[in-house]
């Protein structure tokens, strides 16, 4: 396997801080597929742009890895922010991917990205920045090197009205992009094809998020694939014992957690037939 962390501000320069990006990639071989490229997937963490969910990382990595498929983990700057951040740095990640799709045995045409709680609101805002050349600008590169062919969604923050922390954080120091940022009015019929499942117990981020993303999906006539699922909190990751603690955290859930983690196996598939 490729295992190895780079910092994306060496290749573009014009990033203020480091900002690492950590790559699991699977290894070709000589008996297996020598040449094969892979899917991929860039795995956008929550925690309300004040801290990155270990939850929400290396698990979800190598749980894709698993199963052939290329994730890279980014590693980005916390809020506050100030325009463009912290944006940039996704789509940065996502070029950086596509330079060196040789290096990683990437298919840069099934290229994709995975966004949890404010990593899903960070997520979902890249799905309609890839479309905008004054991004690709902002980093030097073709617009077609930040294009994104789909998003993945977990319990994501989608209206940013009902933000709570992760909208205070994402527009304390740049209240005037409020409008540039709010994602249900950017979905339309370019946005990439998309998966998104949230939870109605959810107390941290209301279900209604996510439904009103499905909405608008369906408006503009994007392909998606939306569960909703009546048990489940907050930040569930993969919804198994590899993301908790060995004894009493989250008991009065764990006897449902293998009815709510299969929303990874309807992910796969959207992955293998979607993206």
């Amino acid at each position: 396997m490729i295992y190895k962390t780079v910092n994306l501000k060496d290749e573009f320069p014009c990033l203020k801080q480091d900002v690492p990006l950590t790559a699991f990639c699977p290894e070709n071989s000589k008996e297996i597929s020598p040449n094969r490229k892979r899917k991929t997937i860039l795995i956008i963490p929550g925690g309300a742009y004040v801290f990155l969910s270990e939850r929400e990382t290396d698990p979800i990595a190598l749980r894709l890895v698993g199963f052939d498929v290329n994730a890279f983990v980014l590693n980005y700057n916390l809020g506050p922010y100030e325009s463009p951040y912290p944006f940039l740095e996704g789509l940065a990640a996502i070029a950086y991917i596509r330079n060196h799709a040789q290096e990683y045995h990437v298919d840069p045409d099934h290229l994709g990205v995975m966004g949890f709680s404010a990593g899903g609101n960070f997520a979902a805002t890249l799905g309609f920045l890839q479309n905008q050349k004054d991004w690709a600008d902002l980093l030097n590169v073709p617009l077609a090197k930040i294009r994104i062919n789909g998003i993945l969604l977990g319990y994501p923050v989608i209206d940013l009205d009902d933000a709570g922390l992760t909208g205070e954080m994402l527009l304390k120091n740049q209240p005037d992009k409020k409008k540039d940022f709010e994602i249900l009015p950017h979905v339309d019929s370019s946005y990439p094809p998309t998966f998104l499942f949230t939870l109605n117990d959810d107390q941290v981020v209301d279900s209604m998020h996510s439904l009103k993303m499905a909405m608008a999906l369906k408006k503009a006539g994007v392909r998606f694939e939306f569960h909703y699922y009546p048990i489940g909190y907050h930040g569930v990751s993969l919804a198994d014992h590899s993301v908790y603690a060995d004894e009493g955290e989250e008991p009065a859930y764990k006897p449902y957690l293998a009815y709510v983690e299969n929303w990874f196996s309807h992910a796969l598939r959207f992955i293998r037939e979607i993206l």
